[in-house]
């Protein structure tokens, strides 16, 4: 279910602008015309939506209904947004950072002097709970709170590179990102139970073979984090440190690494065409493939190919 928007109409008295009767807006891909701001590119994986979404300059009040934990970072330009109670806060491009926990409501309204872009992460209740054991009391009632947090700002700046260039491990990517700024909000914001310490151990060798095999079988799929766990029967978050213990790698990086020593044997030996080649490991194109090539690699795989035939 996507986050939900009540907009209202303009009226101002003393300054200030109320609402009249609302109208319910929601965050798809195309909103309707009037709405304070609409989607521009999107993507869900499991529980997880990460979206860039356009603000208009002004909104007139409105109430915002938030179903999931949600991170706000703004790209460009600068905002004032006001709450109900006439509060006023200053949301400045690629510092600021809002975040307001699932199943509460924000009114208020903003005034901008452009359109302002923003990277929205919103994190279910299924992937929260796999981060707090029992309770979780989220900061300032889980109303809006806004910080200027290096971690998350990255973390989201990643995410948002990633929907402008998605690559074949993008749903890897997204969910071991989300997770991590999930993991982060929770310990550093909320309080809640601790979550447990694997204690630096690693999979069981038929847990690792049962996931290299099937990183292997599927270099040309999409593959997920929930998908890698259940082969081992853990939870998500325990997978992704066991697995980091037994190999050094997140299985992000785990998986292209596997389609990148992949390409290697198949470079030393087939003539195949790099487009052919790039395509079968799932990468989108070939500049894509040459790329993601020389960062593991440390050359091109056209230069790769010709060393290994000299």
């Amino acid at each position: 279910m996507p986050t939900s928007f009540r907009a209202g109409r303009k009226r101002r008295s003393s300054g200030w602008i109320t609402h009249g009767r609302s109208t319910m807006y929601t965050t798809s891909a195309t909103m309707a015309s009037g709405a304070p701001f609409h989607t521009v590119l999107e993507r869900e994986v499991e529980d997880i939506r990460c979206s860039l979404v356009q603000l208009e300059p002004d909104a007139p009040r409105h109430a915002i209904l938030h179903d999931r934990l949600s991170f706000w970072v703004p790209l460009n330009g600068r905002r004032l947004v006001y709450d109900r109670r006439a509060r006023e806060y200053e949301c400045r491009g690629g510092d600021s950072i809002t975040m307001t926990s699932g199943g509460n409501v924000w009114e208020g309204f903003w005034h901008g002097e452009e359109s302002q872009a923003c990277v929205l992460l919103e994190v279910g209740d299924s992937v929260l709970r796999e981060h707090s054991r029992g309770g979780l009391v989220h900061p300032n009632g889980g109303q809006m709170i806004l910080r200027q947090d290096e971690r998350i700002r990255y973390s989201m700046l990643a995410l948002y590179q990633d929907l402008l260039q998605p690559s074949p491990a993008s749903e890897l990517f997204t969910g071991h990102l989300a997770r991590g700024i999930t993991q982060h909000y929770v310990s550093h914001y909320c309080r809640a139970a601790d979550v447990p310490d694997a204690g630096g151990r690693g999979l069981s060798a038929p847990e690792l073979r049962r996931v290299r095999e099937c990183v292997e079988e599927r270099l040309s799929q999409k593959l997920s984090l929930p998908e890698l766990a259940r082969l081992t029967g853990l939870s998500v978050p325990a997978f992704c440190r066991r697995f980091r213990a037994s190999t050094g790698l997140s299985p992000y990086q785990y998986v292209l690494r596997a389609k990148i020593e992949h390409a290697k044997a198949v470079l030393a030996r087939e003539e195949m065409p790099l487009t052919d080649l790039a395509l079968s490991l799932g990468f989108y194109d070939q500049s894509q493939f040459t790329n993601t090539f020389r960062r593991i690699a440390g050359v091109s795989p056209r230069d790769f190919r010709r060393r290994t035939a000299a």
